[in-house]
């Protein structure tokens, strides 16, 4: 039984892995679970569902006996693009983001569950717009695309062992993910001018990694608990294929291998909740959580090879890009309500702050994790002790930042070595997101 129920959720888990995801904390989500997401993504300390395995493993242990969730997410992005030559907000497209998990008691102190779930990414689509090769090829010019999709998923097979009456430990081994597709303007005849200006008409690429995630919960008294988790980083070697081609479509294109190499963060989160039913609120939930965006997102090497040209010459000579982004590390804020009313209704609040790790001359349209204040509510409704039903809302409030460098992205070619997109310098870019989240409970 156990083996049929891991296998579906690993083909549940590979298929949504291909499903857009939509950055909060820098490109992480703010909350694995529909509870969680609530009271403001709060569960380092608090938990008592099978999201805390992508959270904190060891508040498995919270979980009676047999329990699984499934949650479905719909999310709302809205972007702004503005540059000399476009003002626009963008599509407006709507994502659907599910999660299921699922833990059974193994001993009176052991646990163990598997679930899958959407850790992050990132995102835009601005459709064709005018940017600065179109307007100098004028009516000759193509309005180019802007587009961007990465996104990174996990497998959690975890382990949580309650150590002693206070005390709970545990583990999570975490296959993943990440697929990213992208579609940027290049000038380009600066590196290679028999070829003219150049821009990329798509690059879709793909990876498998792993990392692991441990973590311990500590019940200080009836009222105080805390907890920790950290999570190692996972390298993210995208390869695929690329396509680049002129805005007008005279001069040619080139197709070649293309490999990014990208990642997924180590961090380290902690957390604590104060029980405040003296003060006429349930409880009070903190967490304060440390992201080291810079491991990987300090500058982030494209490298196109076995490039072809025109569909028969080839072209010996490997190009490569340096996206200089220059992240920093991030630490952010959360803040979780939680309120009963009877037996059957709960009510959440929360409010989470992490200050973008991106610096202005990183900026880049198909990467936007800028957002930097959000607030949620959540509710949950419980017809019987088996079953219940969870439902929540984010606001990512709107955030925007200008690049004013002309030499973000560094390509080289050859001996030639020039800033290769200087349409952002100038450019402002912003965001903002709506969610609306609901899941459902059952436990045996």
């Amino acid at each position: 039984m156990n083996k049929r129920v891991l296998a579906v959720t690993i083909g549940l888990a590979i298929a949504a892995g291909t499903a857009p995801a939509w950055a909060n904390i820098g490109m992480e989500n703010i909350a694995a679970g529909v509870i969680a997401e609530g009271h403001g993504g709060t569960a380092i300390a608090v938990g008592d569902d099978t999201s805390v395995m992508n959270t904190n493993p060891a508040l498995l242990s919270n979980i009676e006996n047999n329990r699984m969730d499934a949650n479905m997410t719909m999310m709302f992005p809205e972007y702004s693009y503005k540059s000399a030559y476009e003002d626009t907000s963008g599509m407006k497209p709507i994502f659907v983001i599910p999660t299921m998990g699922l833990a059974w008691k193994q001993t009176d102190r052991m646990h163990l569950g598997v679930a899958f779930f959407n850790e992050g990414g990132s995102g835009t689509d601005y459709g064709p717009i005018r940017t600065k090769d179109t307007a100098m090829l004028g009516s000759a010019g193509t309005m180019t695309e802007y587009f961007s999709m990465f996104g990174y998923m996990v497998v959690t097979p975890t382990m949580a062992y309650q150590a002693t009456d206070n005390l709970s430990l545990g583990i999570s081994a975490q296959p993943g993910y990440a697929m990213a597709r992208m579609k940027m303007p290049f000038s380009m005849s600066n590196l290679y001018p028999g070829f003219g200006d150049i821009w990329s008409a798509d690059m879709n690429m793909h990876d498998y990694n792993y990392r692991t995630k441990i973590g311990a919960v500590y019940t200080v008294n009836e009222a105080v608990g805390v907890g920790f988790a950290y999570t190692t980083k996972a390298d993210i070697n995208l390869r695929g294929t690329a396509r680049m081609q002129t805005p007008s479509g005279n001069n040619g294109y080139m197709t070649g291998d293309a490999a990014a190499d990208m990642g997924w963060p180590s961090s380290f989160k902690v957390g604590a909740y104060w029980d405040m039913r003296g003060m006429g609120m349930q409880r009070m939930s903190l967490d304060i959580e440390r992201i080291n965006w810079s491991e990987y997102y300090t500058s982030v090497p494209f490298r196109m090879t076995h490039i072809v040209m025109n569909g028969s010459s080839n072209i010996p000579t490997p190009m490569s890009m340096d996206m200089n982004l220059g992240w920093t590390d991030q630490t952010a804020y959360k803040l979780g309500f939680e309120q009963p009313f009877g037996d059957m209704v709960t009510m959440r609040m929360g409010w989470v702050h992490g200050r973008s790790p991106v610096p202005d001359n990183g900026i880049l349209a198909i990467m936007n994790p800028i957002v930097e204040d959000h607030y949620t509510m959540g509710m949950g409704i419980y017809p019987t002790k088996s079953f219940e039903i969870n439902m929540a809302m984010t606001y990512g409030v709107g955030h925007k930042q200008t690049n004013n460098s002309s030499d973000t992205i560094i390509g080289h070619f050859g001996s030639s070595t020039a800033p290769v997109s200087s349409d952002m310098n100038g450019t402002t870019i912003g965001m903002k997101f709506y969610t609306m989240s609901m899941g459902i409970g059952y436990k045996w």
